[in-house]
């Protein structure tokens, strides 16, 4: 009896010690949220305004979508940047954003466009298949831009389970230029930010 009792002893521990090695970490959630990056939105040039007009073209699920664009003259030195605010949007529609706020002397200078930034998040399904006894992560991808003052983020997932990790990429440093066309006595060349001083 003793050995009977002994031996599914020893064979409940080995199964809990397999199941810890075959386990996968347990703070794994059906779902995940992640910052969206430029990629995954589509922006061009609209001619049906007036105003400086854009068509925005979201290949993913968006809530709270907001688009920023920074504006050049004609030897790309930093004019400004605006952002506009589009809330939810759905993968493959198209949305119009216009701006009208340039001073006169803005709009003089504009020559050039830049496509700076789409922030918003979206929540996406983790592919989970099972368990592994350990991770084998692939490349991963750019999950969140690293800007002027603000970290990035690589996402990596792992190939066996389906499991996601995060890893942080160094912000970016601004590069500040005399401001030709705004109030303020600075702005970056990378983001359009404006500043009285260098931080």
């Amino acid at each position: 009896m003793r050995k009977i009792i002994s031996l599914v002893l020893i064979q409940f521990m080995l199964l809990s010690v397999l199941f810890s090695l075959a386990s996968c970490n347990p703070e794994r959630n059906e779902t995940y949220t992640r910052e969206i990056t430029t990629r995954d939105v589509i922006l061009d040039k609209s001619s049906d305004s007036i105003n400086v007009a854009f068509i925005v073209r979201p290949q993913v699920d968006v809530a709270d979508l907001m688009i920023t664009i920074g504006f050049y003259d004609k030897n790309d030195y930093p004019v400004s940047a605006r952002t506009k605010k589009l809330g939810k949007v759905i993968a493959g529609q198209e949305y119009h954003i216009e701006f009208n706020d340039f001073s006169y002397k803005e709009l003089l200078a504009i020559s050039k466009y830049k496509f700076l930034d789409a922030d918003g998040t979206m929540r996406i399904e983790q592919d989970t298949k099972g368990f592994c006894s350990k991770h084998n992560y692939d490349d991963g991808f750019i999950s969140k831009e690293a800007k002027c003052g603000c970290l990035g983020e690589r996402l990596y997932t792992c190939q066996n389970c389906g499991y996601k990790k995060s890893e942080m990429i160094p912000r970016i440093e601004h590069n500040w230029v005399e401001n030709k066309y705004g109030d303020m006595n600075f702005i970056c060349t990378k983001c359009c930010v404006q500043c009285d001083w260098k931080d």
